[in-house]
């Protein structure tokens, strides 16, 4: 069974319906950029499976396809996000392929992936479409086609050629220019710009070639900082009561009798 893509019209519906329930991110300030990039050093993590109930669901959701199998465990590889090379003109954003190698009882889907890894989808906000001007895999040129016609946006690499026994350290990169003006203002340099929800973490799906019979779906980025209590400044003390009022002075003594 091939891809199916839903028809123009419905996605035009879901998209009204989509903007009318949803909201642009606010940006995040620099601070909270540094904590978050800084925070790629810690160590990474992966989502839960994604595993649409039905048809319906799978041409509503990313990567908008009905395939046999989209869990994130069916895949033998994961990518791992490095930190942006940021240069004058362009920065890009690299990820690192790792093989999770044999496993016990593997799907079957992930005894097709570990023979051929063609292609990689990532889910992408549309204005970001004009400032992503390349793609790379291990420094050759690698042919990219960024989608807008979905709810979402979805940036596609293909001709990955990967495989069991090449593809842990393989290294994907996407230029992006550093010129807001291209996508009105927006800058799509960093993980929490290019991404569709805008928190730095990378929702993509592998396939193992164009029969799309296999799309695992998974959720990658750097670990969220850790959840601060909200500091409150102390309650001022309670006022100090004014000082008891003196004793009234004794009534006079009562005049002498005549």
């Amino acid at each position: 069974m091939g891809c199916k893509r839903p028809s123009h019209a419905w996605l035009a519906w879901l998209l009204l319906a989509l903007i009318a329930c949803t909201g642009f991110a606010q940006e995040l300030s620099a601070e909270e950029l540094s904590d978050a990039e800084a925070s790629l050093e810690e160590g990474l993590y992966y989502s839960s499976d994604y595993d649409p109930s039905n048809e319906t669901a799978a041409i509503a959701t990313f990567p908008f396809c009905v395939c046999d199998d989209y869990r994130c465990a069916s895949s033998p590889y994961r990518i791992q996000q490095q930190r942006p090379q940021v240069g004058s003109v362009n920065t890009k954003l690299c990820y690192t392929f790792e093989y999770l190698g044999d496993v016990p009882n593997p799907t079957t889907c992930y005894t097709k992936m570990q023979t051929h890894l063609e292609k990689i989808e990532l889910e992408v906000d549309k204005k970001c479409k004009p400032a992503v001007i390349g793609a790379t895999l291990n420094g050759a040129r690698r042919t990219f086609y960024y989608m807008d016609t979905f709810p979402t946006g979805t940036l596609r690499v293909t001709k990955l050629n990967l495989n069991a026994g090449n593809a842990s350290g393989a290294l994907l990169c996407l230029t992006i220019t550093n010129n807001k003006a291209s996508a009105g203002g927006f800058d799509c340099t960093s993980p929490f710009g290019l991404y569709n929800n805008h928190d730095g973490m990378a929702k993509y799906s592998l396939f193992e070639s164009s029969d799309h019979r296999c799309c695992p779906t998974c959720i990658e980025g750097a670990k969220p900082p850790p959840n601060l209590p909200i500091q409150f400044p102390p309650s001022p003390p309670p006022p100090t009561p004014p000082p008891p009022s003196p004793n009234p002075p004794p009534p006079p003594p009562p005049p002498p009798p005549p």
